[in-house]
Parts: C-alpha cells; structure tokens; sequence
C-alpha cells in the first residue's frame, strides 16, 4: 500500500473519530450547572445525579454547584460580565425576569411547547413565569406556595368556624387576639425589610379587585376604590391591635418565630414553617391547618413563586444544555425530584396532579390546591422588567407604611405610589 493511501485513511480516521466524538469532551470543558442553595439536601442530591448521569452519557464532566442565596446575584452578575456564565441555572420568580429582560436566556419556546403538549399542560402560574414578550426563555420546575397557616385548636377552644374570607379572618382575629399574654392574631411582617410584606399585600390587593397595572402590563391602575378597599382592611387589622408591636420592622423570619413560639393566631409562609413543625414541633402541627387564599370583594387571588431552568445564550454549551433540559423533563426523572423534595416544589405541570405525595399528606395537598389560585409579578398581565423593579423595591409596602406609619390619607399614599409606578413604566 502506498503512503498516499495510508496517509488518506488515517485521515479518514481522524475525520470519522472527530465527527462521532463530543467535542466537549476533546476540549476537556465541563457542563456548568448552577443552583442556588436550599435546606432540602435530598432535593440538591438528586439534582446532582441526574445531570451527572446525563453527562456521563454524553462522555463528558459536569460542575455542578450550589449557590448561597445572599451570594447569587453578585455570582452571576460577575459571570456574565467575565463572559463565562453556567450553561444552565434555576432561579426563582423574582431573578428570572431580570435576565430574561435583558437577553441573557436562550429562547426555549419549542422544548416549552413540547411539554405543554407532551405533560397534559402547564398550570397558568408556571408559563406566566418563564414568559417575557410572548416567548418562553425558561422550563418551570415547582411551585412555592405561600401558605395561610391556621391553629384550628385555638379557634374550636373558641368555638369559632375557620374564616373563609378576608372580614372572616378580622372577626375571628379580634375574637382571640391578647396581647396581655403576648399573643397577637395576625403574625405577619408590615415591613419593608422582607418580601414576604410585598407578597402578602399583593394578594389582599388581587382579591378586592385592585392591580399594579392592567393585563396590557404597563397602563397604572392602582388608583381605583378596589384599592381603597383593600387598605381599609390592612388598617382595621392594623388600629384593632392585631399585629406584633415590632411588626412594622420585621425581617423575614419574623413570622415564622411567632408561629413557632405559638403566639399567634395565623401567618402567611411558604413551606419552611410546615418543614420546621414536621421535625421540631409535631404537636404544633397537629394544631396547624393550612386553607385556601381568603375571599375578598372579588375572590380569591395569591402570589406565588415559581422556580425554573434557564440556559444562558452565551453559554459556551447550549446546545448540549438543551438536551440535558430534555433530559431532565421526562416525567419520571422529574417526579423523582418532587418526592426528593417532598413537599419543597409542587409540581407544575398537569399530568403529576395524581402523585401519592399531594395526595396522602393533608398538608402537602393544600399546597397542590394554592396553584390554582396563585399568580405571578405582573399579574393581571404578564411579568416584566418594571414589575420586577416594583417587587424588588416593595413599593406596594412603602405604600402601607405611608399610612400606617406616616399616617398618610389613602389619596396622598396612591398618588405617590403612581407618580412611582408611572416613572418605572416611562
């Protein structure tokens, strides 16, 4: 044989091993998977071994790592600026839009139209979530609902039946509030120094009819008697004594300590409190039980967050992070994440509605039901850029507290809110 055709068969060789092998992996580059931190171990592990197992099919490495939550915007912030972000990353609602806003997530619409077709739908909060503009940049994972925690032992002691809407909860409230006893009925955060205040007054102000802004997503229209409404309810619970004195200057775990110390009546929490009665404080939880959103003068509404993937569009492996996506979607594989999270994420999509886990525990079937009724930040229309910077800036809190605490008319407190809200959306 002569060298010639030696030399063309090597070549042909090289050519057949480059095409049928991942470049990835002759580039000894890793598939970058970013999480932000969370207390359910369970739930992080099997992250990691699903994304490992899929690496390992495709012959290549995966980093994978686990993001506190103070030290993720900064995180990320750093890494699309060096120009080497992770190649996929899960964020909850109030981070999601902010990069999708600014062109920094690949368009997923077609793997997101597949599942909604493929899993029975998606429920109404999940695609709200991922949607910017009409395009789908993100894959819902679960849902955290924020929960109305009751103690039902208190009011039967009482002989009062569990409120059903938001007067219901006033009457029962002042029924069994004693402060003489450091026990105040109404154990929520009035503050601005935690969203849980900005999630709390947006369902209040949803279900008595009131919004931000309209469904087009950027005509204000919080002045309106709906709103009125909705204040003059936070400031009879708030003149009738109901609240904690320091309320008003609460951090996030403000709530969750009057609950656990069983000096009040009822909170509104994702399911952190649910997760610290189960192994802390079981006879508290026997006590507890979680009901749906509160009534208004329009029904019912609550905010929700959503957690998602995303997959960066400068990410030196989108491709390869898109098939992972696939990967990770198939019903089994994430029906095994919800039960390693137990409770942590209610599951989005339609088809897991029968899963034993929402079904056996009272409590985890409440949080299924919250879906139905929750929404996200642009709600009645759809999330943006502005309603991010409005959420983040707890404008809707600083609006209360104007009141409360400023002793500010309802007219004087919107028209500052608006004259905020209309300069966001200039």
């Amino acid at each position: 044989m002569s060298k010639r055709k030696i030399f063309i068969m090597i070549l042909v060789s090289v050519l057949i091993i480059s095409i049928c092998s991942p470049v990835f992996a002759a580039e000894n580059e890793k598939l970058k998977v970013w999480f932000v931190s969370c207390f359910v171990t369970d739930m992080l592990n099997y992250y990691k071994q699903v994304f490992t197992e899929f690496a390992e099919s495709k012959g290549v490495e995966v980093e994978f790592q686990i993001i506190p939550d103070v030290d993720a915007p900064l995180k990320f912030a750093a890494a699309i600026e060096g120009g080497n972000p992770p190649d996929i990353a899960e964020f909850g609602t109030p981070g999601f839009i902010k990069y999708a806003s600014t062109g920094q997530f690949l368009d997923i619409s077609d793997l997101f139209n597949k599942l909604e077709k493929e899993r029975g739908g998606v429920f109404d909060i999940g695609k709200e979530a991922v949607t910017y503009r009409g395009v789908q940049y993100g894959i819902p994972v679960g849902f955290q609902a924020q929960l109305n925690h009751i103690r039902k032992d208190i009011l039967e002691e009482a002989g009062l039946a569990l409120p059903t809407t938001y007067e219901e909860l006033f009457e029962v409230a002042k029924a069994v509030n004693d402060p003489g006893n450091n026990f105040y009925s109404l154990g929520q955060p009035l503050s601005v120094s935690t969203p849980d205040s900005e999630q709390w007054f947006r369902g209040i102000l949803w279900s008595f009819g009131g919004s931000i802004v309209a469904e087009d997503s950027k005509t204000v229209v919080l002045d309106s008697q709906e709103t009125r409404k909705a204040l003059q309810w936070i400031v009879d619970t708030y003149k009738a004594g109901l609240y904690f004195p320091g309320a008003l200057g609460w951090d996030g775990s403000g709530n969750n300590k009057a609950y656990l110390s069983g000096k009040t009546l009822f909170i509104q929490n994702a399911m952190s409190v649910y997760w610290q009665m189960k192994s802390d404080f079981p006879e508290l939880l026997e006590k507890t039980i979680f009901v749906p959103p509160f009534e208004g003068t329009q029904g019912r509404t609550d905010f929700g967050a959503i957690f998602s993937f995303a997959i960066f569009k400068n990410a030196k492996h989108s491709e390869l992070a898109l098939e992972a996506l696939k990967y990770f979607m198939q019903k089994d594989i994430y029906e095994g994440l919800i039960d390693a999270g137990a409770g942590y994420y209610v599951p989005i999509f339609k088809d897991n509605v029968g899963m034993a886990l929402f079904s056996e525990d009272q409590y985890l079937k409440a949080a299924f039901e919250q879906i139905k009724y929750s929404h996200g930040l642009g709600f009645p229309g759809t999330s943006t850029a502005e309603a991010q910077e409005i959420f983040d800036l707890h404008i809707l809190t600083d609006m209360v507290q104007r009141i409360l605490v400023d002793n500010w008319s309802f007219d004087k407190a919107i028209k500052e809110t608006v004259d905020r809200l209309e300069k966001i959306y200039q």
